[in-house]
C-alpha cells in the first residue's frame, strides 16, 4: 500500500477529489501529459489517498486536479503536484505529502466561439488588452459591438 495527502501549495487547503497517478520509474517526466498511469487513486474529503494491492517496484507519483477527466495533465487550468524522486514500494513505509500548483496561463487563445442568429460571439481565455478587426466589406456600418463582461 501507499498512502499520503495532497494540499494546495499556496493556501495549504486539502485537495478533495485529486487524482493520484503512479507511473513506472523509467517513464519520462512528461508521461503525466502523454500517457495513462499504471495505477490511479483519488483523495477523500480530508485530502488523503491510499493505493492498495500495488506491485512492488519503483514509481513516479503525481497528483492532478483533472478538469476534463482525461487522467492527463493537458489543460492550463489544471493543477499538478509531483514528488522530486521516485518511490520504491515494499522497501520502506512512506506517507508522501504532495502540494498542487498551477502554471499561470500567458498565451491568449479563443476559448469558445458561437454563431447564432447571424451573430458571432467569441470568448477569449484571458482578458483582451486590445482588440482590432478589419472588415473585408467596409460598406457595413456599426458591424462590430465589443462587450467586456469582466467589468460588469
Amino acid at each position: 500500500t501507499l498512502s499520503g495527502t495532497v494540499a494546495d501549495a499556496f493556501d495549504l487547503k486539502l485537495e478533495e477529489g485529486a487524482l493520484l497517478l503512479l507511473y513506472p520509474s523509467n517513464s519520462e517526466d512528461s508521461a503525466v501529459s502523454k500517457q495513462l498511469p499504471t495505477y490511479v487513486s483519488r483523495t477523500d474529503k480530508s485530502g488523503e489517498f491510499e493505493f492498495t494491492n500495488l506491485q512492488k517496484g519503483t514509481y513516479k507519483l503525481f497528483a492532478l486536479i483533472d478538469k476534463n477527466d482525461t487522467y492527463k495533465y493537458d489543460r492550463p487550468d489544471e493543477k499538478i503536484a509531483f514528488l522530486n524522486s521516485p518511490i520504491t514500494l515494499g522497501s520502506i513505509k512512506s506517507n508522501p505529502k504532495l502540494y498542487t500548483f498551477s502554471i499561470p496561463e500567458t498565451n491568449q487563445f479563443i476559448e469558445k466561439e458561437e454563431v447564432s442568429g447571424g451573430k458571432l460571439m467569441v470568448t477569449f481565455k484571458l482578458p483582451v488588452k486590445k482588440l482590432t478587426a478589419t472588415l473585408i466589406d467596409t460598406s457595413i456600418k456599426g458591424f462590430f459591438k465589443f462587450i467586456d463582461y469582466t467589468s460588469q
